[in-house]
């Protein structure tokens, strides 16, 4: 009996032991993390930090208090890396970024920083298709500018600014198109033109000797084998 008591009391002390290290090991992570977010290494804070959530996770209660330091840094991260897209202008990648940002704050239970990175994602894709149709405007890409300052639009319709540079792309865009219709003296036999409704319409299939001379016929035959 008294063996055998021995035997559970030494198992008790070697899981006691490793529980220890496990510990020791998960919280090593942690400030492996923090060191790497002080240095400006986001992505491989987070890495640590996630390592450290996963083995606090296993440890069960005497990790608490680690799992939640881990959930916080890794929310506070993830927004950061997503501000930093956005105060860099690249609003593409941005929207991406808060996106999943909210998704991690979600996951994690914090339902303030997943508010905070909701309306960022949203003011982010507002610029993101401002910032396009702006650059659109000046390469006196119409059609493109149109499409992006009607999103903006759809996004937020008291947008003043918006407003008045689709007005500006509709114009310009209607006086492009007159311009090249009275520039041109004819146009090709398979396309009707009505200059006064500014519309084209194709009256037949157009011969081989009509079309651009740079077109590629085995890349098309290539093309639609493919589909077959």
């Amino acid at each position: 009996m008294k063996k055998i008591f021995l035997l559970i009391t030494a198992a008790l002390m070697t899981a006691g032991i490793a529980s220890a290290q496990d510990i020791n090991e998960a919280t090593a992570n942690y400030n492996n993390g923090a060191t790497e977010l002080q240095m400006g290494n986001l992505e491989a804070a987070v890495t640590y930090f996630q390592t450290a959530l996963e083995m606090g996770q296993s440890l069960g209660e005497p990790a608490a208090e680690l799992v939640e330091n881990c959930k916080s840094a890794i929310c506070s991260v993830t927004l950061a890396m997503a501000k930093e897209l956005y105060n860099a202008k690249d609003f593409a990648a941005a929207v991406e970024a808060f996106n999943k940002a909210k998704e991690v704050a979600e996951t994690h239970g914090n339902a303030e920083m997943a508010a905070e990175a909701e309306e960022l994602a949203a003011q982010a894709n507002k610029l993101q298709y401002n910032t396009a149709g702006t650059a659109a405007l000046r390469a006196k890409d119409y059609p493109t500018a149109i499409e992006a300052f009607t999103k903006v639009l759809e996004l937020e319709p008291d947008n003043g600014n918006a407003a008045l540079q689709l007005g500006q792309a509709y114009y310009r865009n209607n006086q492009f198109v007159a311009e090249t219709l009275e520039s041109k003296a004819s146009f090709k036999d398979f396309v009707e033109v009505d200059k006064d409704a500014r519309k084209g319409t194709y009256v037949r299939y157009p011969e081989r000797k009509e079309l651009n001379q740079e077109i590629n016929e085995s890349l098309v035959v290539e093309y639609y084998n493919r589909k077959m």
